[in-house]
């Protein structure tokens, strides 16, 4: 096939993830809603946590039987934690304690931009993202800093 350089282009472009897009798929009994997944994925070790003021350590998770299935086929979660997104995605635990190992909660959500706006400023950080430098049409200029 012969295409035009912008065509070809265009073509190549489709075949590119957004960013920080989880191209990582799994099937079969690893996919994540696969029955007999809990007996093959390795379970978390259990720390002795430490208490400390403002985490819950004390308080146990649930724990899961890797044997049980799921009783309850059918509909799934549409919207899913910010928490439970970050772990799946990137195998991150950002409810964790970083100093006892325990389970955090969330105690509130600041959505106000106002007070968002406030809070970073006092803090000494930057209150806007970083811009984005614009995309350069000459390959040359490329690396010509």
């Amino acid at each position: 096939m012969i295409y035009e350089p912008l065509e070809l282009m265009e073509r190549l472009a489709a075949l590119v993830h957004p960013p920080r897009f989880n191209i990582t798929r799994f099937y079969g009994i690893f996919a994540p809603a696969a029955s007999l997944r809990p007996r093959v994925i390795p379970e978390a070790e259990a720390s002795s946590p430490s208490q400390h003021p403002g985490c819950q350590s004390g308080i146990e998770a649930p724990a899961t039987d890797p044997g049980e299935t799921k009783k309850k086929h059918g509909c799934q979660p549409r919207n899913y934690p910010w928490a439970t997104l970050m772990s799946r995605a990137f195998e991150l635990d950002v409810l964790a304690c970083a100093r006892c190992g325990g389970r955090m909660r969330i105690l509130a959500a600041i959505d106000s931009p106002d007070a968002i706006h406030k809070i970073l400023t006092c803090l000494g950080l930057p209150t806007r993202a970083p811009p984005i430098a614009p995309a350069v049409s000459d390959p040359d200029m490329a690396y010509a800093w």
